[in-house]
């Protein structure tokens, strides 16, 4: 347990030095709060999993994770421990180190994903998907669906006019595959959104890199939602330019894991092109047993933390995300499955 209290401190340290920026720079929540409610792992890891993450929950944040998509461990800690000492990190070691009896591993054929988020909006988000192995890959299957009631419309000199209903989803198709240490991944997606009664759809896609540069190093680019923009379909056209949901960006993160003291680093960063507003994040994630991880993190505007059990191929994990600025509380449960 000592070193889950550096760790700790280490983590604490770091939040309470970012969070003193934010309050500096505080501003008024968008409808970027729309984005970034799946899977509680990844929100725990400071809603910065692009370089780690590799499961069912890969089709929202990175679509190259689906192409390490976990296998079912058999193996003792001890004999993963040794594997990881021999083989390629080309798969996340976090994996292999929630191992817990002896035998072997099993690939799974598919994983099965459900999420579900309780937010301080009024509101919620949610996320279902299937991964399936298919050819030399893995095709992912997905939707996200966020809602906020009663949030603020504000003017160019920041004064509220009204306050609108909010509600934003979208469909995807995914698919991930290897190219030695490198894995690629792409989305095709269609997007809706309504603000209050102006409706808005478009279509895009999102490009995805992990890419294993040292051992135990892994870095991650995603080029998130390019394509036409948002097509005005039916209301008034008020909000033209409020949008931060779907807006086309880019993201880059790197991950560092510690198979010597159970620990994974992650951090990065990523900005809408048209937008001038940066998302930072990062986190530490412990596993504290072969069953049970816990990690903290930090993002724009929020402060996370969350716990993980995982017992063979299914996992049940929850994360709390604090909004310092609206003093406001978010839970996200996420449950999983590989068969």
């Amino acid at each position: 347990m000592n070193r889950f209290a550096v760790l700790l401190t280490i983590g604490i340290t770091v939040i309470a030095q970012l969070q003193a920026l934010e309050a500096r720079q505080a501003t008024k929540l968008n409808a970027s709060y729309a984005n970034g409610w799946v899977g509680a792992r990844a929100v725990g890891l400071g809603r910065m999993p692009d370089a780690i993450i590799n499961d069912v929950y890969s089709i929202y944040w990175n679509p190259a994770g689906l192409a390490d998509l976990p296998t079912t461990s058999f193996a003792s800690k001890r004999g993963s421990d040794d594997r990881l000492a021999k083989e390629s990190y080309a798969t996340p070691p976090m994996n292999d180190l929630t191992s817990f009896s002896d035998g072997e591993t099993r690939e799974n054929t598919f994983e099965v994903g459900l999420s579900g988020a309780g937010l301080n909006l009024n509101g919620g988000a949610g996320f279902a998907g299937i991964a399936i192995r298919l050819f030399s890959g893995v095709m992912g299957i997905g939707g996200y669906g966020f809602e906020a009631r009663r949030i603020g419309l504000y003017d160019d000199d920041e004064q509220l006019l009204r306050k609108i209903d909010y509600t934003a989803s979208a469909a995807q198709c995914s698919y991930g595959w290897k190219m030695g240490v490198t894995t690629m991944g792409v989305s095709l997606k269609y997007l809706r959104e309504q603000a209050a009664t102006d409706h808005y759809e478009t279509g895009s896609a999102d490009i995805g890199l992990q890419a294993e540069v040292f051992p135990l190093i892994r870095l991650a680019m995603v080029l998130k939602d390019l394509g036409p923009g948002f097509r005005h379909i039916e209301g008034v056209e008020e909000l033209d330019d409020v949008r931060a949901f779907g807006a086309p960006g880019i993201r880059l993160s790197a991950a560092v894991t510690l198979p010597t003291i159970d620990a994974s680093i992650v951090f990065g960063a990523g900005r809408p092109f048209a937008i001038p507003e940066y998302d930072i994040g990062a986190g530490i994630e412990y596993q504290i047993c072969d069953v049970v991880a816990v990690a903290i993190g930090y993002s724009t505007h929020f402060v996370t933390g969350s716990l993980l059990f995982r017992i063979g191929g299914c996992s049940l994990s929850y994360a709390y995300a604090h909004d310092p600025v609206n003093h406001g509380h978010n839970h996200v449960v996420s449950a999983s499955g590989g068969f």
